[in-house]
């Protein structure tokens, strides 16, 4: 790894830290509980679980590309590092990119939801953010991306509307 710290295992661990102490923290909250399996701590946890587990992924992610980076360079093969710090920037330009189309989606979903009602803006939400996440090269499925942003959205309006007596916005055209 030599002097420099890569800095994803740095956001890796920093990331796996703020899990712990998320995980922690949620066992704090007091539990009110809807049914007898669902607390107000279960997601909170289910969430800290799963920053935890992908802190740690991205630990050995980068560890693992750290490793395989050193042989490449000790190897002489100067060629293929340059490529791929040349593809490296690339990504990140495009990755930039998406964060920004990301944020500006996230504001028209939120602005949308009451007029449109959570159904709709929902699922135009995940067909635009699918359409964003799709890495360039790859055909993308609008029809399957509809199929699952109207599936989904339908089960987490329900499931929320039934099943825990909350009420999301129908909006004004239903």
């Amino acid at each position: 790894m030599g002097k420099k710290l890569n800095k994803e295992i740095v956001c890796g661990i920093i990331f796996t830290i703020f899990a712990l102490v998320y995980l922690v923290s949620s066992s704090f909250i007091p539990t009110m509980s809807l049914l007898k399996t669902l607390g107000s701590d279960f997601m909170p946890r289910i969430y800290g679980v799963l920053m935890l587990a992908l802190g740690i992924g991205q630990v050995f992610v980068s560890l693992k590309k750290e490793g395989t980076n050193e042989r490449n360079i000790s190897e002489g093969n100067k060629e293929a590092t340059q490529q791929k710090t040349q593809n490296d920037k690339k990504l990140g330009k495009e990755d930039k990119l998406n964060i920004l189309y990301t944020f500006v989606a996230i504001s028209f979903y939120i602005i949308l939801m009451k007029p449109l009602g959570f159904i709709v803006s929902s699922s135009l939400y995940f067909v635009i953010q699918a359409v964003i996440l799709t890495p360039v090269g790859i055909k993308r499925k609008y029809v399957l991306f509809l199929l699952i942003g109207v599936i989904a959205s339908l089960f987490a309006f329900f499931l929320f509307r039934n099943l825990f007596n909350i009420n999301l916005p129908s909006g004004y055209l239903l």
